[in-house]
């Protein structure tokens, strides 16, 4: 029998925190190496409590977590994981992938794992196995959304080796509930240069390797300078990320 414990508050990369906050331990014991594992932490922002069985390289683990802390604890033995990979694999199957039993509640809505498959899913299964409820659309309805055309306006993309000359439509997006009186609205721009703005290619493969293009892309802004920069911005960033600041394309031709 062998018992190990870990730290896991790192307040910086010199200094740790106290392992009250954040820390695990292990106990280990038996012929086929099985252990007891306990993992905590304070203030982790999760909500909700599961079960899975034997998912995750773990015989059985259980999950609590209530927004002030979260505590998972699991069990590892190999015999008791094999005989609930069998219980819970899919009909046909000679592996399994384990089962979640659980409860949990983020993104606005309450998550429900009666059955579910942890690492796979299929169109066949049944909706009950893992499903959610939002509550906001039940008492105030699904958001809706809609567009409506504000105008359209002709500008240039500035670039090292020139401006590219686009077309930029302004327009209002929408999100509505039916049961509540106020909408979310954000205007936005598509932008389309009339020459598609080179970058290098990402050279993984032996099509990737020459030069590829920004044709059009959508950005939150109201002006032509806004939309414009944020293309500039974004076309730089890939130029950075697989070429260099002074990659230029081969050939530059906007007329």
């Amino acid at each position: 029998m062998r018992f190990d414990f870990q730290n896991l508050n790192e307040r910086s990369r010199r200094n740790n925190g106290s392992a009250i906050k954040h820390g695990r331990w292990w106990l280990y014991f038996g012929k086929n190496r099985s252990s007891l594992n306990c993992e905590w932490k304070w203030l982790s922002g999760n909500f909700g409590a599961e079960i899975d069985l034997a998912s995750h390289d773990h015989a059985v683990m259980v999950s609590f977590c209530c927004l002030l802390f979260s505590v998972y604890l699991s069990l590892n033995h190999y015999p008791l994981e094999r005989r609930l990979e069998r219980l819970t694999k899919r009909k046909g199957e000679k592996y399994g992938n384990g089962r979640t039993i659980g409860i949990r509640i983020f993104d606005g809505a309450i998550w429900f794992d009666l059955w579910n498959d942890p690492m796979e899913w299929r169109s066949a299964d049944p909706k009950w196995w893992h499903f959610n409820i939002r509550p906001a659309d039940i008492v105030f309805g699904q958001h809706t959304y809609s567009e409506r055309d504000l105008s359209t306006e002709r500008a240039e993309i500035p670039m090292p080796e020139g401006c590219y000359p686009a077309t930029i439509r302004f327009f209002e997006s929408r999100w509505k509930r039916s049961r509540w009186p106020f909408a979310k609205k954000l205007v936005r721009a598509d932008i389309t240069p009339d020459t598609p703005i080179p970058f290098p290619g990402k050279g993984e493969n032996s099509w990737d390797c020459g030069e590829d293009a920004t044709h059009s892309m959508t950005t939150v802004a109201d002006t032509a300078l806004k939309a414009t920069m944020a293309m500039t911005e974004s076309v730089m960033r890939s130029r950075l990320k697989y070429g260099d600041k002074n990659w230029r394309p081969k050939a530059f031709d906007v007329a």
